[in-house]
């Protein structure tokens, strides 16, 4: 069995040796890629991290703006639930009824804010987009 592995060993590590180990995009076998200029600062573009970073974190602002302005419509909640049974009954003198009943329970909740200290408004003009803290904001009339 040593023997073996003294055969076994020495074979294993030409093998791996004189192996064409190669890391490449699988998207791209049997494509030839030209890369120019362009196409580099367009890769580049769109696979930088920072660049990525910034875009969700715009992507997030503009949801922001937009859970801020939905604060000012109502709320609207509803619940609904049915119950269906069945039931026996025994009388005193050996009589009995059996039935089915149903029951249930239907409810809507409104909520709308009339008035909290203008906090509505000042939360929405926080979250437009080129707002900064500390800066005074100029809105002109067309808006």
């Amino acid at each position: 069995m040593l023997l073996k592995i003294k055969y076994i060993i020495p074979f294993l590590l030409l093998l791996v040796a004189f192996n064409k180990s190669q890391a490449q995009d699988s998207t791209l076998i049997g494509k030839s890629v030209i890369w120019d200029l362009t196409k580099c600062i367009g890769y580049a573009k769109d696979n930088n991290i920072q660049i990525n970073s910034l875009r969700l974190t715009q992507k997030t602002s503009q949801q922001e703006a937009l859970l801020a302005r939905a604060a000012k419509l109502p709320d609207l909640t509803g619940t609904a639930s049915q119950d269906f049974g069945h039931a026996n009954s025994r009388g005193l003198n050996g009589t009995g009824s059996s039935g089915f009943y149903a029951s249930g329970n239907y409810g809507l909740n409104s909520n709308v804010t009339l008035y909290n200290g203008n906090l509505i408004n000042n939360n929405i003009s926080q979250k437009k987009p080129g707002y900064s803290v500390g800066q005074p904001q100029y809105h002109s009339a067309g808006k």
